[in-house]
């Protein structure tokens, strides 16, 4: 057991300088990997949460992993949580709850002491009931998925090694642990896992844990390989602009991929009826789906997603010369050598010498005119936006740069051929999407 914990430390670059921070329960996980790691000769504290949930038994662990750091000569730090009292604040499940409050306090010390990692005693058979919590939320392929080994400075070292394993070396080496009296209620998900089902499957598949194990760490490295797949599928028909993001669906509806990369799509944007979407394109143009922060609108076939209405499409805002960001823009100046050979025409390249500062972002309104790159007259704006076949959504949402009384550029769409760089332009002022 030991030595699969150190080749894992090894693989992840703990070295045993480095100071680790233990999240030390009382119970045997955490027991065993603490003595584990002072055996291997790494220098550890510890840190308990009392979420005082369970009264006296809550205080007695507090009191317990207290001694234990006391004993060995361990920095400890411990919060007491009044965790109820905070779930209803918060409107939280207690399981919830305890889990921000405690993950609250971890990042707080790491922060604070500069901690290498945060370890935390999971192990394979907490991942395999993860695993099967998971498999029955209908995530899908993403969702097959168990603990993650490493996330941002916590790291769970012990997920390949099974409670019995655990338990195995505690009783060799005499260690001694709380237990959760918890642990054994039946009316949490993961416990009807661990006492019942798993120990029947075991009667069954006498090894599997290991299987297990290699078919999770399986499904997370095919998964991976997905994700870049469908990433690359996505860049190959997704537009975006300023306004709004368009998938182009004519070449994807019929490929076997098309639900998944319409899920990849859209799976960090909220929560969606993913059944309505895919058969959004069915329907005549002009449907529109929403979430709480996004409107899906299809034209032509095509999906069109956009942020809901906010103060930007209806208000006018000043952009100062010191302004770097605003409005889900960038703005910069760089040397004119810096301009590149074939400007995409969506970013805006302006010469810097033209502008009068400050300039006024704004929504286009009716008459507004500007004169379109490489074209020798003016136009309506009105016109433009239904000459490049923008959407209906995205047009009530197109915004202007100005300079004075001039449209200097359509934001995400077009400059102004006034403006343009030349090469007699020093300067340029760029201005692109974050």
């Amino acid at each position: 057991m030991i030595e699969k914990l150190a080749s894992v430390l090894q693989e992840n670059g703990i070295r045993k300088t480095d100071s680790l921070l233990i999240a030390f329960s009382g119970g045997m996980d955490s027991n065993v990997l603490c003595r584990a790691l002072q055996d291997l000769g790494y220098s550890l504290s510890l840190a308990h949460v009392n979420f005082q949930l369970r009264g006296e038994e809550s205080a007695e662990d507090a009191n317990f992993c207290r001694n234990f750091a006391e004993k060995n000569a361990l920095p400890y730090f411990q919060k007491d949580c009044e965790t109820e009292e905070f779930a209803q604040k918060q409107k939280l499940s207690i399981q919830e709850a305890a889990r921000t409050l405690r993950y609250d306090f971890f990042r707080d010390l790491q922060k604070e002491f500069n901690f290498k990692a945060v370890l935390t005693g999971h192990h394979a058979d907490d991942n395999l009931e993860t695993f099967l919590i998971n498999f029955t939320r209908s995530g899908g392929f993403k969702g097959l998925k168990g603990i993650p080994l490493k996330r941002q400075f916590y790291l769970r070292p012990m997920l390949a090694i099974s409670r019995k394993e655990l338990k195995n070396y505690a009783i060799r080496k005499s260690i001694s642990w709380r237990e959760d009296a918890s642990n054994q209620s039946l009316k949490y998900q993961r416990n009807k896992y661990r006492l019942e089902l798993i120990p029947k499957w075991l009667e069954i598949e006498h090894d599997l844990i290991k299987k297990a194990s290699h078919s999770i760490a399986l499904l997370k490295e095919q998964n991976s390989a997905f994700q870049t797949l469908l990433q690359e599928k996505l860049e190959q028909h997704r537009e975006i602009t300023a306004s709004e993001e368009i998938l182009k669906t004519a070449a994807l509806k019929e490929k076997a991929y098309w639900s998944s990369i319409l899920r990849f799509w859209l799976e960090e944007k909220g929560n969606w009826d993913y059944p309505s979407l895919e058969n959004l394109w069915r329907r005549e143009t002009g449907t529109t789906l929403e979430n709480k922060d996004f409107s899906l609108f299809t034209e032509n076939g095509n999906y069109h997603l956009s942020r809901k209405d906010n103060k930007y499409f209806h208000e006018t805002f000043e952009i100062e010369l010191h302004t770097k960001a605003f409005a889900g823009l960038s703005f910069s100046k760089i040397d004119a050598r810096e301009f590149p050979l074939s400007p995409d025409p969506r970013l805006a390249f302006l010469d810097f010498d033209k502008l009068t500062f400050p300039l006024y972002l704004r929504p286009w309104k009716a008459g507004d005119r500007f004169k379109p790159l490489g074209l020798s007259g003016t136009k309506k704006v009105s016109d433009y936006l239904n000459d490049i076949k923008i959407s209906g959504p995205a047009k009530k949402k197109q915004l202007v740069l100005c300079s004075g009384t001039d449209i200097i550029c359509l934001v995400g769409s077009r400059i102004d051929h006034r403006y343009r760089v030349t090469n007699s332009t020093k300067t340029i002022y760029f201005v692109s999407t974050l």
